[in-house]
C-alpha cells in the first residue's frame, strides 16, 4: 500500500506551496515521492496526485541492545535477524593480551513507518481512495468541458454553412432523409449517451466539400484536451 497525496507544486521563489501561481515551480522535496497525474485547476494552477511509501527497509548490522530498541520501537518492524559472531579490535585498557576479541551481532531487515506531515492549507494533503477518485472524476469532467465546447464551436460553422442548402432544398421540397438525418446528429451532439469518437459520416452531397472536411479534421483538437478516463482512447 501507498499513501495518496493531492498536493501543489512549490514556489521557487518563496519556497512555499504555489497554490496561486503557475510560474517559478519545482517538484517538493518528499522522500520516495511518485507523481501520478500532473493536473490543473479552473484557473490553470497545477497540482498532483502522487504516491509514496508507508515504509521504508533498511538493511543494518547492530549489537543486542540496539537490536532490542528496534524491537520495542512502535515504528519500526523488524522483518529478519540473524545472528553470528565477528571480531572486532579489543578496546584499549582492558587486561588482554588478545587484539581482538569476539562479539555477536545481528544482521537486521526491518521497515520504518513513513508518515507524510500534511501541511496548513491545502498545500500538500493525505487523501483517501475515495477523495483520489473524486479529484479524477472531477478534473475529467473538466476536461470534457473544454472538449464539448470545441465540438459545439465546430458543429455551428458546419450548420451555418450547410443552412443555405437547407433552405433552399425545403423551397424545392428535395431535402435528402440523408441530409436531413446527418444535420439532427450534428445539432446533437455532443450530447448523446457515449462520448462522440467523431463527426457523423458525411451525406452524399457533401462528400467533397473542402471547408467542411477541414472542419471535420479538426477532431484531433478534441483528441487533445487531456483526459485521465479517456472514452476516446480506443477508439
Amino acid at each position: 500500500m501507498s499513501q495518496l497525496l493531492k498536493h501543489y507544486w512549490i514556489n521557487r521563489d518563496t519556497g512555499g506551496w504555489a497554490t496561486d501561481t503557475p510560474y517559478g515551480l519545482m517538484m517538493p522535496n518528499i522522500k520516495g515521492l511518485e507523481v501520478k497525474y500532473n493536473l490543473f485547476t479552473e484557473d490553470n494552477i497545477q497540482y498532483c496526485l502522487s504516491t509514496a511509501p508507508e515504509y521504508f527497509e533498511y538493511e543494518v548490522t547492530v549489537s543486542q541492545e540496539q537490536l532490542n530498541e528496534y524491537q520495542n520501537n512502535p515504528n519500526i518492524t523488524v522483518v529478519s535477524s540473524i545472528e553470528k559472531q565477528v571480531e572486532v579490535p579489543n578496546r584499549p585498557g582492558l587486561e588482554s593480551t588478545e587484539e581482538t576479541r569476539t562479539e555477536t551481532v545481528y544482521d537486521v531487515v526491518y521497515q520504518e513507518s513513513y508518515i507524510i506531515q500534511e501541511t496548513e492549507g491545502e498545500g500538500l494533503k493525505v487523501i483517501t481512495q475515495q477523495e483520489w477518485d473524486i479529484e479524477i472524476e472531477e478534473f475529467d469532467n473538466r476536461q470534457q468541458e473544454k472538449r464539448y465546447d470545441i465540438l459545439r464551436e465546430i458543429r455551428d460553422k458546419i450548420l451555418e454553412i450547410t443552412d443555405w442548402m437547407a433552405i433552399k432544398s425545403l423551397e424545392q421540397e428535395s431535402l435528402s432523409v440523408e441530409f436531413k438525418t446527418w444535420r439532427q446528429t450534428l445539432r446533437d451532439l455532443p450530447n448523446s449517451s457515449t462520448f462522440p469518437t467523431g463527426f457523423p459520416t458525411l451525406p452524399t452531397e457533401l462528400q467533397n466539400h473542402t471547408e467542411i472536411q477541414e472542419l471535420y479534421n479538426r477532431f484531433d483538437e478534441v483528441r487533445s484536451i487531456f483526459m485521465i478516463q479517456d472514452p476516446l482512447s480506443n477508439s
